[in-house]
């Protein structure tokens, strides 16, 4: 490195003391300051002498001063320096779209009127008047300003925390503007702070200045966000406005012209017969744009949905084409769900299975969604390629960590049990049913009607079956007591054994079948596991748990309560008791029934669990539906617990509801 560009400029200095120094003719000129610490440009020994660095924050606020309104920047942003802690922290319920709403008026003058300390309340004055200096600051450049981050900033501070008085003067500036700032990157975060702290006059004259351009607002990256906010938060306040936007996205023809009232595409329809056919290409362009860019936001949503109740069979075909790789963007919604839900009834099987394959990375979190879960639940009852349900959607679903919270989900639930019963009454609501039924679509000139699935609904569920019941037995295993005590996966954990009995009662059938042999028989000796350690359950601890109890110095965390007792497990013995005698009418069960193992469990403190209201039920049961070698020991020992001198003293109305009904059965099947 000696030999470099520093070595040679060394040399060329070090014989020559006497080197010139740079000429200064004015120094006012080159901006001066002659100091013994100054540093500049020269040439050797001399270099550095004669100049002065200033400090780099002046030379940078300097800077930022010398810019295009840089005086009204730095006055407006002293707004951050107030103490938002003393103003009143702003209150939003439902965002209001309707003037001298009578609602509004109540509220305010029920509002706590609760008078402030001296203190406190000079904090508050002097904090409202810093944020008036910075509304006076901007007066004249708002809009420029609005485009900018640091100001822009500043205005959703005012809009926030200012006065009423301090926000109309931000949104009077603004008149005239709020197209452009729409798509700005700073700017539509103003907007939108208007749209949530403002009231409802400010918002309307906002909505009337988008008016006409709410179609090219839509599909902007930028402004969708906007457009989504004003629809979903009018919907709720005034629908007339959610419509207006709804019939602009519709067709440019309307900007003007708009339709009658909240008329929906099916009354314009059949008022327009002429223009059925331009008005439902406006809606499909529109449509193809939101899905291009990216904005599938509720108001489309909202299009493609009045679009798809008002196409054809071969429109809804060509929709479904479009929209099968979209699926992604139309899960995140409500509106979007149904849609899916709507694309895989009437879609073709190619169709089907792109949807299918582009929702599995998803599938745990729309099990858990409220309309997320519809999608699943059609999917499983419409598409005929099972194999490929098993791959893209059971297997990942039941071989996932969040497995067992999907079984405690209200939602997540219905997805398992419709593996192994499809369309159930008993689980599934009936609003959800109503949108799971089977669609026909026409065939041929004659207009014949057939199915969209072509497969037999119960062929598809012992195919699913075959592959969804060893993973569930799995999780049975693995979380037997947790379920068992859960509202949902009770529910959950009550199918998959009534399945399983199902399959060792009918080892011929398609399900049996389906299992193969070796599975077949693995099962069954898996459930009798299950019901062995379920039943070990049903009067508390059992011996091997009492000992873990002793190894572990908090005992009330490993003390298990008697599911006999507890409030949704004993429910779940008295369906599982029904289910097995059902399933086994003639009471061939090899091994150990249920009932018998959950009477064994029970004989060492009869009589305490005949006296228990919710036990007594259980027994009850037994009685009606248990396996005949069951029923027959257990009436023996109530016999006897009759005839016993305690029982005999004590007064019947006192016993518990459920040892009445318990006594009173038994009495009859005696």
């Amino acid at each position: 490195r000696g030999k470099g560009r520093g070595a040679k400029r060394k040399q060329s200095h070090s014989g020559d003391k006497t080197s010139k120094k740079p000429r200064v003719d004015d120094d006012s000129k080159m901006n001066v300051e002659k100091t013994k610490f100054s540093r500049g440009r020269g040439k050797g020994k001399s270099r550095g002498k004669g100049r002065s660095i200033k400090d780099p924050k002046e030379l940078r606020n300097a800077r930022k001063l010398a810019r295009p309104h840089g005086e009204k920047i730095a006055a407006g942003v002293e707004v951050f320096m107030v103490d938002f802690a003393s103003i009143p922290k702003p209150r939003v319920g439902t965002i209001e779209w309707r003037r001298n709403n009578p609602k509004l008026k109540k509220e305010s003058k029920k509002k706590n009127k609760k008078e402030k300390k001296q203190e406190d309340r000079d904090k508050q004055i002097a904090a409202e008047l810093k944020l008036e200096d910075s509304v006076k600051a901007f007066k004249g450049a708002y809009p420029e300003l609005a485009r900018q981050r640091v100001p822009s900033k500043v205005m959703q501070a005012l809009l926030k925390y200012g006065t009423a008085s301090q926000k109309e003067t931000v949104c009077t500036e603004l008149k005239g503007k709020w197209v452009e700032l729409a798509t700005d990157k700073f700017g539509h975060m103003i907007l939108l702070k208007v749209l949530y702290w403002g009231n409802a006059d400010q918002r309307i004259r906002i909505h009337e200045e988008l008016t006409g351009n709410y179609r090219k607002l839509a599909v902007h990256s930028t402004s969708a966000k906007l457009i989504d906010f004003i629809y979903a938060s009018a919907i709720l306040s005034d629908p007339s406005i959610a419509w207006t936007i709804i019939h602009e996205l519709i067709s440019d023809e309307f900007k003007v012209l708009k339709p009658i009232g909240n008329a929906d595409l099916k009354k314009i329809l059949s008022e327009r017969k002429e223009q059925s056919e331009s008005l439902k290409k406006d809606c499909l362009d529109l449509i193809n744009k939101a899905f291009d860019k990216n904005c599938v936001t509720r108001p489309v949503l909202a299009v493609i949905r009045e679009y798809w109740k008002n196409a054809s069979w071969e429109e809804k075909g060509g929709f479904t084409q479009i929209a099968r790789s979209q699926a992604e963007k139309l899960r995140i919604s409500a509106d979007g769900n149904n849609i899916l839900t709507e694309l895989i009834a009437y879609g073709s099987a190619k169709n089907r299975k792109h949807i299918v394959k582009s929702l599995k990375p998803h599938l745990s979190e729309m099990a858990l969604d409220t309309s997320g879960c519809l999608p699943l639940l059609r999917a499983l009852i419409t598409v005929d390629d099972t194999k490929l349900l098993k791959e893209q959607m059971v297997t990942p679903l039941l071989t996932g960590e969040e497995v067992l919270d999907i079984s405690q989900d209200p939602q997540g639930y219905l997805v398992l049990i419709q593996m192994l019963q499809p369309n159930s009454k008993t689980h599934i609501p009936k609003h959800m049913l109503d949108s799971l039924q089977p669609v026909e679509k026409p065939l041929g000139e004659g207009k014949k009607m057939t199915p969209t699935s072509k497969k037999p609904m119960e062929k598809r569920r012992d195919e699913i079956s075959a592959g969804a019941l060893p993973l569930l037995l799995d999780l049975t295993e693995k979380h037997l007591y947790d379920m068992a005590v859960d509202e949902f996966s009770s529910r959950v954990l009550e199918v998959v054994i009534t399945t399983g009995f199902q399959v060792r009662a009918q080892p011929e059938s398609l399900l049996a079948k389906n299992l193969g042999e070796g599975e077949m028989q693995t099962s069954i000796a898996r459930l009798d596991e299950i019901l062995k350690q379920l039943s070990s359950f049903a009067a508390g601890s059992s011996e091997k748990e009492k000992e873990d109890e002793m190894e572990v110095e908090d005992e009330e965390e490993k003390k298990i309560e008697p599911l006999v007792e507890h409030r949704i497990a004993h429910r779940l013995f008295k369906r599982l008791i029904k289910a097995e005698g059902e399933c086994s009418p003639e009471g061939k069960i090899e091994g150990d029934s249920l009932a018998t193992l959950v009477i064994q469990q029970l004989t060492p403190d009869f009589v305490r669990w005949v006296k228990t209201n919710r036990s007594a039920f259980v027994l009850t049961a037994i009685v009606e539906h248990g396996e005949p070698k069951a029923k027959k020991s257990l009436l023996t020992k109530l016999k006897k617990i009759r005839s016993s001198t305690d029982f005999k003293s004590e007064d019947p109305k006192k016993l518990s509801k459920g040892t009445q009904v318990l006594f009173k059965v038994a009495s009859q099947e005696s």
